[in-house]
């Protein structure tokens, strides 16, 4: 991974695991993050949130777009949504159908300080939740999409970043 990348990564990884102690009572280990050469989710149950706004760099103000979109296998999803809304749930219901959006919408606003601190001015789009195996995801075009492997005790999931080409300070 380049520079870039892992500077961008950092306040969302650091924004996850803090959201999922405090909201899930679970620590998150981050696995080796990988390039993702397609739109399919990897998971049966995906967080979407967009992200619209500029970077500031030596070259002045440049126009930015991202995706942050966390994919779950369907029991780790209801397990994981039990957990936030401190209920028991055995399968998928209406009542935890958009816990992942407001997951996605925590981690993003938690790590705008650390963006903003790279000179990213962010603004969120509203997040939502697609469910269904192998859903398509919709990136900006051109941009890089990176996706990192969470772990849990509850098992895996999987973490995409996507940004466009960002020449940070």
């Amino acid at each position: 991974m380049n520079e870039t990348f892992l500077k961008f990564s950092a306040p969302f990884i650091k924004s996850s695991k803090e959201t999922f102690k405090l909201m899930m009572h679970t620590e998150v280990t981050m696995h080796s993050p990988k390039l993702k050469t397609d739109t399919v989710s990897t998971g049966d149950i995906t967080a979407i949130i967009g992200m619209n706004g500029s970077v500031e760099n030596t070259e002045g103000p440049k126009d930015f777009k991202g995706v942050l979109a966390i994919s779950f296998p369907e029991p780790i999803y209801v397990k994981l949504a039990g957990r936030m809304l401190g209920e028991e749930y055995s399968e998928y219901t209406a009542d935890i159908s958009d816990v992942g959006a407001e997951l996605a919408n925590i981690i993003l606003g938690a790590a705008k300080p650390g963006l903003s601190a790279l000179g990213i001015k962010l603004d969120m789009t509203s997040p939502s939740t697609v469910r269904g195996k192998h859903h398509e995801i919709s990136f900006p075009r051109g941009s890089t999409i990176v996706e990192t492997t969470m772990s849990c005790d509850l098992g895996d999931f999987f973490l995409d970043i996507c940004y466009q080409d960002l020449k940070l300070k």
